[in-house]
């Protein structure tokens, strides 16, 4: 298997339950039929359950092709394994191919089953989390309320799939800067979870993960180390150290010890970087947030070539994943022009600024606060390349977030 997961028992009995069903199934039914392929699909999930993303993908890609040979690329199950290979796309970090699978299902399933379908439902709820997760926060708001809107009429408040969608209405919100707005959301969510779930379900672990790392933002990393620390043993516990849940609960841990100016704060975020790049994969957003915060640190701590070079990396990166337009990527270029600055190259932070200002409007709108950080950064870069060299003081620039990277807000199920 691919990612060296610890699984509990209980997961890979799992696993273990469903490739025993496959291989009976394809021997009593043949490969093509459809119980042997919806076996095959569950055996794809069972992988993702467990944490082993990139096989969970494979398999899922194998039943789709399958499916639309067998059984015609409308039926609806057809529909429910592309459906899957988009999710498990995003698990990966592969955001913008999980986005363009997500609104092809979506248009075909509105097409098929009607708007008010509870798997047309699950594929609008989709597309708005890509969205965000993909830095779209402009076009994510709007259809995440509609999703929570619609899921609430038909569904009921408290129904697990509309807990999901106001989870994911809450991240959208962090991502805009309404933090207000999502820590009611979020409050909700984790009501309704403890309810309706359990306080150990995994759903009700994930949103108190989300309210830890909302605890960051809001610039609060003490009362986030305590809530993320809960999370992070009850996942090592029920999932084991090496789940991607698990290791997303490291990295927002140690992201709030560094936050906090912690003495370990590095180490930890040197060791969330080595698991988030085994389990994750070393360009996925998540270990690229990582990346990024490590080398804030190094700026923060003088160490200005260090840090130059590892936010060019980090820019790098998330231009070759087709994603420099996300909030993080933009951050990360902003932390880069300071970078510039502190190595003497004033005319680089300058040109970079004014490209990142332009970009920032475009994408996220002029009154954005990221935006007006950007522009007052470059308004501070300008004034101080225009003092004589004598005179010259090294700019106040803010760090791209007003805070740590901090990942994503992750896990609506779909």
């Amino acid at each position: 298997m691919d990612l060296g997961c610890v699984v509990t028992d209980d997961q890979r009995q799992l696993v273990q339950m469903w490739t025993q069903r496959c291989r009976e199934q394809e021997q009593a039914l043949g490969p093509d039929h459809p119980d042997a392929l919806a076996s095959r699909h569950s055996l794809a999930e069972a992988h993702r359950t467990a944490g082993y993303l990139r096989r969970a993908l494979l398999l899922f890609r194998q039943v789709l092709s399958e499916r639309e040979r067998v059984l015609g690329p409308d039926h609806p199950d057809t529909l429910a394994s592309r459906h899957a290979v988009a999710d498990a796309s995003l698990d990966v970090g592969d955001l913008k191919r999980s986005r363009e699978l997500f609104e092809q299902v979506l248009s075909d399933r509105e097409r098929i089953l009607g708007p008010d379908h509870p798997d047309t439902l699950a594929s609008r709820h989709a597309v708005a989390y890509a969205y965000w997760r993909g830095g779209a926060v402009e076009r994510a708001v709007p259809l995440a309320a509609r999703v929570l809107a619609d899921r609430e009429r038909l569904l009921g408040a408290d129904h697990p799939d509309t807990l999901a969608s106001r989870n994911s209405l809450a991240g959208a919100y962090v991502v805009r800067g309404d933090l207000g707005r999502a820590r009611e959301l979020f409050e909700q969510v984790r009501a309704g979870r403890e309810q309706v779930l359990g306080p150990h379900h995994p759903e009700t672990l994930r949103v108190r993960d989300n309210l830890g790392v909302l605890l960051i933002e809001e610039g609060r990393p003490e009362e986030a180390k305590r809530l993320l620390a809960e999370v992070l043993d009850e996942r090592e516990r029920l999932l084991g150290p090496d789940h991607p849940d698990t290791v997303i609960s490291g990295n927002g841990l140690a992201t709030a010890s560094a936050a906090a100016g912690d003495p370990q704060g590095r180490q930890l975020l040197e060791a969330a970087v080595a698991a988030s790049a085994r389990v994750l994969g070393d360009q996925h957003p998540d270990t690229l947030a990582m990346r990024h915060n490590l080398a804030r640190i190094a700026l923060a701590d003088g160490l200005f070539l260090r840090a130059r070079q590892s936010l060019e990396q980090v820019v790098l990166a998330w231009e070759r994943a087709l994603l420099a337009d996300h909030p993080h990527a933009l951050a990360a270029r902003n932390d880069l022009a300071a970078a510039c600055e502190r190595c003497g190259d004033s005319e680089k932070a300058i040109a970079l600024l004014t490209a990142l200002l332009a970009d920032s409007a475009r994408v996220l709108g002029d009154d954005h606060r990221l935006t007006e950080l950007f522009r007052k950064n470059l308004t501070n870069a300008q004034r101080t390349a225009a003092r004589e060299a004598e005179e010259m003081k090294p700019p106040v620039f803010g760090y791209g977030s007003g805070g740590f990277s901090t990942g994503h807000y992750g896990g609506c199920p779909f």
